[in-house]
């Protein structure tokens, strides 16, 4: 994402010049997460956000198993209007590593706001078809 590191805060720890999280600038939450919700929703959002940990590459190197990873259903859903992540890089990420199933929501990154009702049908319907 063009001009990523601008809308970002990256916090350190006590004693560490290193990043350890970072989480989007207030001013900027809204046109990355929030930018088809509602005002009273994008006020929670911002009310509710909480930084995201930076760990290094060797504390989140996971060797991924059919036996293990590959045994548990999996299922995307897609925003179709994330800015975040952009239906070009979520197609990425989907076919570099394919789920069980996908569902598109007409969402931002937050369907839990943007698109509560299609969000809880399509979990609705992927619970329903690992019956």
């Amino acid at each position: 994402m063009p001009g990523f590191l601008e809308i970002i805060d990256s916090f350190c720890t006590k004693d560490s010049e290193v990043a350890t999280s970072s989480s989007f600038k207030p001013e900027h939450r809204q046109s990355v997460l929030y930018h088809l919700c509602s005002p009273e929703d994008v006020e929670l959002g911002n009310l509710l956000v909480k930084p995201n940990p930076l760990l290094p590459p060797s504390e989140i190197a996971v060797e991924y198993t059919k036996e293990k990873y590959g045994s548990i259903p999996r299922y995307y859903i897609k925003g179709i209007h994330d800015v975040l992540m952009p239906v070009a890089m979520q197609d990425y990420l989907l076919e570099n590593n394919p789920p069980d199933g996908v569902l598109e929501l007409p969402s931002d990154h937050s369907p839990f706001f943007s698109t509560p009702d299609a969000l809880v049908e399509a979990l609705t319907s992927i619970a329903t078809s690992l019956k």
